[in-house]
């Protein structure tokens, strides 16, 4: 074959062959090399948008094949369609490398609080959300108030935003967040803020109690109710106050601390009544109204344990009293009894009483009348009666 437009002669069929054989298919790879090459250019560039460099390179590559390998156009598979999907794969990877897809927006997050101090540093706060694809996000971050912090990393999705309590009390001072927590949805392309505010919580709180006594009678009085307390410094506090159901009484000048209410059992039983009260007790911060309720009822079982107790009480004072009637009738008996036998030995001593005659008299008497001065003889008074003797009217034994 002879040279053709200055070109080396090309190892393959010769121009009067072609011609008689109509349609020869080119054989080799490199007749068909540039062709493939434009076709995964293009394929790269469609179906792989994460690899445009690499779409390009094999577009490239099938336009230098086409120049390099210098075979005859008509025998090139496809020449035209070869250079348009190459320089077609080309251009798309171009567009594609220089595409940047939808990013999400940022997050700038920010505190406002105006009685915040300098000193106090940042506020602590945690993040929890969950993404468009269904990821959990747990974060924290810490936020100046005044200035304003950007979360650029996070993905699409919902976030909420919560104050850590423990960076909200510095010393007697105490924080709160207007809101409990605060929301966002983040999307692509748009920007969110976020704004906490927090506000100085004031030490105007009031600490009151009242009492609710059920069945509790007018007549009864008041309820002393004794209020003890540990303070937040360290001292401790004791009060009795006498209230009256249904009222509620304010405890002004009471510090912090944690408080005790309990009734004085001395009042508890009323007649054959026995009540019970609860024991109620309470944190007072200054910060918050505290009502603390004490509640008075009957205690039913105590009240049937008095009435037996008093019912026992009462028999066992009228079986004392029966019995020491009975002892002080036996008493008085034996007492008369001691009497009558006194009595009588006193009468029978009156009858064996000596006494003393003469010898020609016919009247009895005392040792020493004067008329026993002729004669003194004793005998005994009964036989002085029995011998007919009759007592002396000047002695009267």
């Amino acid at each position: 074959m002879t040279e053709k437009h200055g070109k080396a002669p090309f190892d393959g069929p010769s121009e009067e062959e072609f011609d008689q054989a109509g349609y020869v298919p080119p054989q080799g790879w490199r007749f068909e090399l540039p062709f493939w090459l434009a076709i995964a250019s293009c394929v790269l560039a469609l179906a792989a948008r994460a690899l445009p460099w690499a779409g390009m390179v094999v577009g490239i590559a099938a336009l230098v094949a086409l120049a390099l390998f210098k075979v005859p156009r008509q025998y090139v598979r496809a020449p035209r369609a070869s250079v348009a999907l190459g320089a077609l794969g080309i251009l798309v990877c171009a567009a594609l490398s220089t595409y940047v897809p939808p990013q999400p927006g940022v997050i700038r997050v920010s505190v406002d609080a105006p009685a915040w101090r300098q000193e106090y540093g940042a506020v602590a706060i945690s993040v929890e959300g969950t993404t468009e694809s269904g990821d959990e996000v747990s974060d924290s971050l810490e936020v100046v108030p005044g200035t304003t912090s950007t979360l650029g990393d996070y993905e699409t999705g919902t976030y909420s935003f919560t104050v850590e309590e423990s960076s909200l009390r510095h010393g007697e001072e105490l924080f709160e967040p207007t809101e409990p927590r605060a929301t966002c949805t983040l999307r692509l392309e748009e920007d969110v803020d976020v704004s906490i505010a927090l506000v100085l919580v004031p030490q105007d709180g009031t600490l009151e109690f009242t009492v609710e006594a059920e069945g509790w009678d007018a007549s009864y009085g008041s309820i002393p109710v004794t209020v003890s307390g540990a303070l937040e410094d360290g001292g401790r506090v004791s009060e009795t106050i006498p209230a009256s159901p249904g009222t509620s009484f304010s405890l002004s000048g009471y510090e912090a601390g944690t408080y005790s209410f309990s009734v004085d059992e001395s009042v508890l039983t009323q007649g054959d009544t026995v009540f019970s009260a609860s024991t109620e007790t309470r944190t007072f911060t200054r910060r918050e109204d505290v009502l603390v309720t004490v509640r008075v009822t009957v205690d039913e079982e105590a009240t049937r344990a008095l009435a037996e107790q008093r019912a026992e009480e009462e028999r066992a004072r009228a079986e004392a009293e029966a019995k020491a009637q009975a002892e002080a009738e036996a008493a008085a008996r034996a007492q008369a009894e001691t009497e009558a036998q006194a009595e009588a030995e006193r009468q029978q001593e009156t009858t064996e009483q000596t006494v003393y005659i003469t010898d020609t008299g016919e009247k009895y008497h005392r040792y020493g009348c004067q008329y026993l001065r002729e004669s003194c003889h004793p005998i005994s008074l009964s036989m002085a009666q029995n011998l007919g003797y009759t007592p002396c009217k000047r002695c009267k034994p």
